[in-house]
C-alpha cells in the first residue's frame, strides 16, 4: 500500500497489470507514445487494511502519463482504476489521473474508474494535449462521467483553434465538471 513506481523510456507499452493499491505511478515517454494495451490493469486504488479491532482506509492514489512529444491512446479492453476503497467499516476518496501529451493527442476506449463511495471525494481527471480535444471531447465527457470521475476536471489544449461541445455538462454531487 502507498507504493510509488516511475518508468521512463523512449516510448512505454503497457501490455500487462500495474496493482499500486494507494500508490503513485509515473510512465513518462520521453520522445515516442504512451500505449496502455487491451486487457492490462493500471491501478491504483484505493485500498482496506484489516487490524485486530478495526479497518482503515487509504484513499485512491495517483497516475501520471507523460508523453512529452508522442501520444497516450488507452486501448478498448484496457482499465485505469484510480477509484476510492469500500468495505463494510472503511471507505476512502479517490485519486487522479493526469495525462500530458503536450505535443500529441489523447484517445481511450478503454475504461477510465474514479468512483468513491457516497460521501466521499470522487476522482479528479487533468488533460493536456497538443490537439485532437475538440473530436473527442464529448466522449471523453461521457467516459469521466461513466467512470465516476466527477472531481476536478482540467482540459487544456495548446494547438486547437476551436473546441466544440455538443452535449451537456452539469454539477454532479459536490463536485463540477
Amino acid at each position: 500500500v502507498g507504493a510509488q513506481l516511475s518508468i521512463s523510456g523512449n516510448a512505454i507499452t503497457q501490455n500487462g497489470m500495474i496493482d499500486l493499491p494507494a500508490g503513485v505511478l509515473n510512465l513518462a515517454a520521453s520522445s515516442g507514445d504512451i500505449a496502455l494495451g487491451g486487457g492490462s490493469l493500471t491501478a491504483v486504488p484505493g485500498a482496506i487494511q484489516g487490524y485486530t479491532v478495526t479497518q482503515a482506509a487509504a484513499a485512491g492514489g495517483q497516475i501520471h502519463l507523460v508523453a512529452n512529444a508522442g501520444n497516450v491512446s488507452i486501448a478498448s479492453g484496457a482499465t485505469v482504476d484510480v477509484s476510492g476503497a469500500s468495505s463494510h467499516t472503511a471507505e476512502s476518496d479517490a485519486g487522479a489521473l493526469s495525462i500530458s501529451a503536450p505535443q500529441g493527442t489523447f484517445s481511450s476506449q478503454g475504461a477510465l474508474k474514479g468512483d468513491a463511495p457516497t460521501g466521499y471525494a470522487p476522482g479528479n481527471f487533468s488533460l493536456d494535449v497538443g490537439s485532437g480535444l475538440s473530436s473527442q471531447l464529448d466522449t471523453l465527457i461521457s467516459q469521466l462521467g461513466t467512470g465516476g470521475f466527477s472531481g476536478a476536471i482540467n482540459l487544456r489544449t495548446r494547438y486547437d483553434t476551436a473546441v466544440t461541445l455538443d452535449s451537456t455538462i452539469e454539477e454532479i454531487g459536490r463536485a463540477h465538471v
